[in-house]
């Protein structure tokens, strides 16, 4: 059969013109098969708006009024037409069947594991490189319209129900199967020259090849596909198999990387010195909180002390709830390998080691609060009043919100699962020698005073894992169905407590990115992969399976939630439409005013001048008796000002003083209601909330 020129074609690859293959599969799957079949052609750029099936890759041929488009569709119409040869002419009925079956796993099953692959874990890296050539301000809303749009694809495919480690063995099973059927085939042929061999070991390829060729350079060119990289390098016959087909019809195109450095008099020498202590210690985890709660069995409670010290003034471990959580654990060891039942010198000890603790982050007010739960825990358990003379020695520091410690008549509250267990304590004893300024211990009390201090704090170490979860239930209480819920960052809590609702409502989450700081995270956690970034506050990091927020990450939209990702300058404009604004505090301060990530003030104001309600997450760990002084300056946080102008505008930073706010202070005015574990309460009400969770002697340590 003699085959017809085809008139002059134009393949439009969605990407602009380089000698090169492309990120996409069926991009280069129609070019493969256009060599394969000697057809001429030119390249163009092109865009799936413009391609007839709305995507790419699609074609112009001259003569011809409409475009064609998909490149099996595309195949077909030219093997009709008599530019192609039918590939799969020479193969039996089995066969090709075998060769239909493996061109649907390829591009129904395969290429969909790996847009997720693509888009959810390296969304950033695929948007810059789909969507470069956008004016940046305009790339982020585009990119954020077409991450919703394919991860909605994706679900309603069916690829975004599965986990990712399931994706994962999914994908590398086909590249095993695959490796399988290329392996027998490379066997029979003749590999001694440079010749390409083909999926069914005969000396033509079929129409699966150009699929699978296509499928493998696509892999090995794209950059957010590091995954499916490296499993496709595990099998040499499938990188030898692209290449040989690469060397003789792409001898033009540039190769793909191939994985490896060439060595050079530097990293000769890295290799030589340093990789036998790189695999010594390719075991270990990184400094961090799930290593610091590993070390307290093992290390003495001063080295334990030094080593938290150390965590926090290098913020390898930072964010309310794992410096709670870290701080708690170390002092309930800290009690514990304190040999005595006095109270006095265990609310010594404590103390002591809470400045310390202080001193490295003062930030983290979260440590404080703790620190002065387990002093009133002390208190509590050791039978004191809260009269400020009731220890010996002791003296009143001056109030933080102007109440004497006279006026309180009951005992604080320390922990939700003391209320029932501990009746309410009057406000004096008549057997305390007050006026002596002496304390006199009791000594049926004492014998298990540390075995009750230490069961207390195991309390409120379960108080904060739970805290995350009692904050949820109060969802379907404060969200309505078919309301617009907008929030900021990417914030566990705020994420845990709109899958509650999503439970049994219905409604729209407008999530703001966060940028600079925390939008690379803001993403990951909408999107549910767990492998949170590192940059910003890390409020929603510190070891995520430590604090047990990894089992409810999961996509809000697969949760049914019409969820909409938008940059921080789009909030004003939006806010009108909003019914409620959801956020989470870093800490709550004694005045009801809250620290949290930076762009949390601008959304507070937006919404205040909207007259829409703000809500804001904060657990009882959170609440602080510190007083703002000077609007809360001391409180204010900055990150790297390179994120906002990077370095290489010297003029910029030249000619004007660059800051990155990395955590603001809100004010009481701009909140309408703190939602904690233990209910509601308007900002006004925060002070006595604060003032039930500690003792007045313990406000300044």
């Amino acid at each position: 059969m003699t085959l017809k020129t085809p008139p002059k074609l134009t393949l439009y690859r969605g990407f602009p013109v380089h000698p090169r293959l492309g990120w996409s599969p069926f991009v280069n799957k129609l070019e493969a098969r256009l060599r394969l079949g000697g057809v001429k052609y030119e390249l163009g750029e092109g865009n799936p708006r413009a391609a007839p099936r709305g995507k790419i890759p699609y074609i112009a041929v001259d003569g011809r009024s409409e475009l064609l488009g998909d490149s099996t569709l595309i195949t077909r119409d030219f093997v009709e037409e008599g530019y192609f040869a039918d590939l799969n002419a020479h193969l039996t009925p089995a066969q090709r069947a075998q060769d239909l079956a493996i061109r649907a796993l390829l591009e129904d099953k395969l290429y969909f594991y790996q847009v997720r692959e693509k888009w959810e874990d390296n969304y950033y890296t695929m948007r810059e490189g789909v969507l470069g050539t956008i004016p940046y301000p305009v790339r982020l809303l585009v990119g954020s319209l077409a991450f919703r749009s394919v991860m909605s694809a994706l679900y309603g495919q069916g690829t975004l129900r599965y986990t990712k480690e399931e994706i994962t063995a999914f994908r590398l099973e086909i590249w095993e199967a695959i490796n399988a059927l290329l392996a027998e085939s490379h066997s029979k042929a003749d590999t001694r020259g440079n010749a390409p061999f083909w999926l069914f070991g005969s000396q033509d390829p079929s129409e699966a090849d150009p699929a699978l060729f296509g499928a493998i350079s696509a892999t090995l060119v794209c950059p957010a596909s590091a995954e499916s990289q490296q499993e496709v390098r595990k099998f040499p016959v499938l990188t030898e198999y692209a290449k040989r087909i690469h060397a003789q019809y792409f001898s033009d195109y540039e190769l793909w990387d191939d994985g490896s450095v060439p060595p050079t008099p530097a990293s000769s020498a890295f290799h030589l010195f340093l990789k036998p202590l790189m695999s010594q210690s390719a075991g270990l985890t990184p400094p961090g909180l799930a290593s610091f709660l590993r070390s307290l069995s093992t290390e003495s409670v001063d080295q334990s002390v030094d080593s938290f010290a150390a965590l926090l003034r290098r913020q390898q471990i930072r964010g309310s709830k794992a410096c709670a959580l870290a701080t708690a654990s170390l002092l309930r060891r800290v009690v514990s390998h304190t040999r005595t039942a006095d109270s006095a010198k265990l609310l010594a000890r404590v103390r002591e080691v809470g400045r310390v603790l202080i001193a490295a982050a003062p930030k983290e007010l979260a440590i404080g609060n703790i620190v002065r739960r387990v002093l009133g825990l002390i208190r509590d358990e050791s039978g004191d009043s809260r009269d400020p003379g009731s220890l010996a020695g002791t003296t009143t520091p001056p109030p933080v919100n102007g109440t004497t410690s006279a006026q309180a008549s009951t005992r604080p509250v320390t922990s939700m699962y003391s209320i029932l267990s501990h009746p309410t304590m009057p406000a004096s004893h008549p057997s305390s020698p007050i006026s002596s300024g002496t304390h006199t211990p009791n000594p049926a009390a004492s014998s298990d005073l540390r075995a009750e201090i230490l069961a207390g704090i195991g309390e409120i170490i379960d108080e904060l894992d739970q805290s995350d979860e009692q904050i949820a239930n109060y969802a379907l209480d404060l969200i309505s169905p078919q309301e617009v819920v907008l929030t900021h960052g990417a914030s566990p809590v705020v994420q845990r407590f709109l899958l509650k609702a999503a439970a049994k409502r219905k409604f729209t989450v407008i999530q703001a990115e966060a940028y600079p700081n925390q939008h690379r995270r803001t993403h990951a956690l909408v999107t549910g992969n767990p492998a949170l970034s590192t940059d910003g506050d890390d409020d929603t990091l510190s070891s995520a399976a430590t604090l047990g927020i990894d089992a409810f990450q999961k996509p809000l939209i697969a949760a049914g939630i019409n969820l909409i990702l938008v940059p921080d300058s789009a909030i004003f404009a939006l806010m009108s439409r909003v019914s409620k604004v959801v956020l989470a505090a870093h800490s709550v301060l004694s005045n009801g005013a809250f620290v949290a990530a930076a762009g949390a003030g601008p959304i507070a104001k937006a919404a205040h001048y909207h007259r829409v309600p703000v809500l804001v997450l904060a657990a009882t760990y959170t609440l602080s008796p510190q007083y703002p002084f000077q609007n809360g300056e001391a409180l204010v946080e900055y990150a790297d000002a390179e994120k906002v102008v990077p370095l290489q505008d010297g003029a910029l930073h030249k000619g004007a003083t660059v800051v990155n706010l990395l955590r603001e202070v809100v004010p009481p005015t701009d909140v309408d209601l703190f939602v904690s574990n233990l209910g509601g309460v308007a900002s006004d009400g925060v002070a006595r909330l604060v003032r039930d969770q500690y003792w007045d002697e313990d406000l300044v340590l």
